[in-house]
């Protein structure tokens, strides 16, 4: 039997039916919330049922037609007033009600009404935007939300699109900075980690770089040309072969009161627990990390021959709600890479009084080959309390984010 054409093919539901069952699932929403504010809502917040409590319940195989009109459809498939009642009868029992006003578990996760109709429409819409031209309006829409968010929330101006108004750097360039949404923020932890795995393995930094003494986490800041054109943060050819050597070498930081995302993402990239440093956040301190212990981490691993690829800072800690001090943890790896860097001065003045003329050559060399690594990626992990900065009483917490290369938070909680 040959397919059928366009104008033979029917749409499971006439735009009648898809607009009476809009109606009915908008009822089903409301009655639904206002439930959830009875003084005895009719579920506890928190499920009651048994684990494998729904399978019995379904059937066995997918129904073969979709859920109809008012009613049974005519071909097996049951009306939408029918799966509406299974909804009320099966699934509300079994959820935990994040709506509730008597939820306080875990973080608040609450949704809006307009928000419901905001999902309502890009469900409609349903572009993909994995690129501008796959949908010209999603892309552009994003980034200017995202410029309305980093606004709200106080971050400096580097953190705006280079097409936002008076977006620029404190040198007056145009900001290079701009936000995209990610699915979590551990997504965010993971894309942060795969660019500063990135910045580190995207070549080997020789003496003919500059100074880099004034990288303060935001990009490299050692001035020369190859960076200024962009080019060196790109892979040379055939790089899908990787430095193994220097990819084994990769450690990544952050507190013992940050959330697991941060090791998920090293799991992810290949780098070993033993190649993440947990560094103290002592009650004395109010859980914030500990900067001096961070540098002394960075500065033993420096002298071990480690590359330090990766520096995660947490406002708002899952256990304590902790916020650590940017500024500081900034600081903590400019001292690092100070100390090292004067370390390996001292160790390469030394191999000149003893080497003499005929040996320059050789330790030329050996001082390319001993060139302290970049300075690890600064990622801001600001899930949980991120959002107080709405608040301008609380803006404190994001200072010093001028020093850092990315900041993740959730407008849910």
């Amino acid at each position: 039997m040959p397919p059928p054409t366009s104008s033979e093919f029917r749409h499971p539901w006439s735009r009648d039916q898809f607009r009476a069952n809009a109606h009915a699932a908008v009822d089903f929403i409301i009655s639904y919330l206002e439930r959830l504010e009875q003084p005895t809502p009719p579920w506890p917040v928190a499920s009651q049922v048994e684990p494998g409590y729904l399978r019995p319940k379904l059937p066995r195989e997918a129904p073969e037609r979709p859920a109809g009109d008012d009613g049974d459809d005519g071909n097996g498939g049951q009306g939408f007033s029918s799966f509406l009642g299974d909804l009320e009868r099966l699934v509300l029992p079994g959820l935990t009600h994040w709506q509730s006003p008597n939820f306080f578990s875990y973080y608040p996760a609450n949704s809006s009404l307009p928000g419901i109709l905001g999902e309502m429409l890009c469900a409609a819409f349903n572009v993909i935007g994995f690129s501008w031209a796959g949908s010209p309006a999603a892309t552009e829409l994003e980034g200017v939300v995202l410029d309305w968010l980093a606004k709200a929330l106080g971050l400096p101006e580097c953190f705006l699109s280079p097409e936002a108004e008076s977006s620029s750097s404190s040198s007056g360039e145009p900001s290079k900075g701009g936000g995209c949404i990610q699915s979590t923020a551990s997504d965010a932890a993971l894309v942060a980690l795969l660019a500063a795995r990135a910045r580190a393995l995207a070549r080997a930094p020789t003496s003919d770089d500059g100074d880099d003494d004034d990288n303060d986490g935001r990009g490299d800041g050692d001035g020369d040309e190859e960076e200024k054109e962009g080019k060196a943060h790109t892979f040379p050819p055939g790089s899908h072969n990787e430095d193994t050597a220097t990819a084994s070498k990769l450690t990544v930081y952050t507190s013992k009161q940050a959330h697991c995302c941060v090791q998920k993402a090293c799991m992810v990239t290949g780098i070993p627990f033993s190649r993440v440093r947990e560094v103290e956040a002592p009650e004395s301190n109010g859980f914030e990390i500990d900067a001096a212990a961070l540098r002394a981490a960075l500065e033993e691993d420096l002298r071990k021959g480690f590359v330090p690829c990766l520096v995660v800072a947490t406002v708002g800690t899952t256990p304590s709600c902790a916020v650590d001090d940017l500024g500081a943890v900034a600081a903590a790896i400019d001292a690092a890479y100070a100390a090292a860097g004067e370390k390996e001065k001292e160790k390469e003045e030394k191999e000149k009084s003893n080497g003499g003329d005929s040996e320059e050559r050789e330790v030329e060399e050996k001082k390319k080959k001993s060139r302290l690594p970049r300075k690890p990626w600064l990622h801001v992990d600001a899930a949980y309390a991120g959002v107080a900065a709405l608040c301008p009483e609380y803006r404190d917490i994001f200072a010093g984010a001028e020093r850092v290369d990315s900041l993740s938070t959730n407008f849910h909680k």
